[in-house]
């Protein structure tokens, strides 16, 4: 509100509407002070939820990720015990409890553990639910980290159990370091990844989570998911690819 409405700019939407509709109605209240403004969307499921709001075009320009940072030699191996991981905001619709749920079995409980980085109102929640399941020695939270590209390469698997990500760029770092991961199969996973590169989850079936993660077990299935994440970014979501985008969206200002 505070901008000259004169100025070239680019608003970029990082959010689906459906998590802050409130936000999207003002500024689409208040988009047409601006003459020349672009609308920019991380990802289609972002575009779809946010058109309605808006007469403008949306383009779509992915995030990308630096793939130099975050290369990484990973090593699979047979292992009687697996380490997964996620990197995220603590919030009910990033699904970190999914995962906690999962692996309170008897039987995954013996051969999981699992490290949460972030915080956020879902904190105290998660914490009784580790205890509720006695997963103490499971589940740990570590907080939050800004060395990411240091963390990843010490795990075996990232879980990105979210329900109405934008983009999920974390889990594309935790691909970019050679990772095996797993998600729901929903927006905006089964449109920016394919099959063969994660492991996909029926959304909210416990039973089917397990047996993503049991199969897991095998290194060779961790090691053809893993090769196929790390080319899949460097091939279509690298750093470079953005920009170049970027640059074209300012040269047609």
């Amino acid at each position: 509100m505070v901008l000259p409405n004169y100025l070239r700019c680019a608003l970029v939407l990082h959010s689906p509407a459906s998590l802050i509709p409130g936000r999207y109605k003002f500024i689409s209240d208040n988009i047409d002070r601006f003459k020349k403004i672009k609308l920019i969307a991380v990802s289609s499921y972002v575009k779809t939820e946010a058109q309605p709001f808006f007469k403008k075009k949306i383009r779509v320009i992915n995030h990308g990720v630096p793939v130099k940072k975050f290369d990484s030699s990973i090593k699979f191996v047979e292992k009687k015990k697996l380490k997964i991981v996620t990197i995220s905001a603590l919030e009910q619709w990033k699904g970190i409890q999914d995962i906690i749920i999962a692996i309170s079995s008897k039987r995954l409980r013996k051969i999981f553990e699992f490290d949460i980085y972030g915080d956020g109102s879902y904190k105290k929640f998660l914490i009784d639910l580790i205890y509720e399941f006695n997963l103490s020695s499971n589940v740990s939270l570590k907080g939050i980290t800004n060395k990411v590209e240091k963390l990843l390469p010490n795990y075996d698997i990232y879980c990105q159990m979210s329900k109405g990500e934008a983009f999920g760029l974390s889990l594309f770092e935790a691909m970019a370091c050679g990772l095996p991961t797993m998600v729901y199969d929903i927006p905006p996973f089964d449109n920016l990844i394919p099959n063969e590169v994660t492991k996909k989850v029926k959304n909210g079936s416990e039973k089917d989570l397990e047996k993503a993660l049991l199969s897991y077990m095998n290194y060779k299935e961790r090691e053809l998911r893993g090769n196929a994440g790390k080319k899949f970014i460097l091939n279509n979501y690298n750093m470079e690819k953005m920009s170049l985008e970027y640059c074209s969206l300012f040269d047609g200002f």
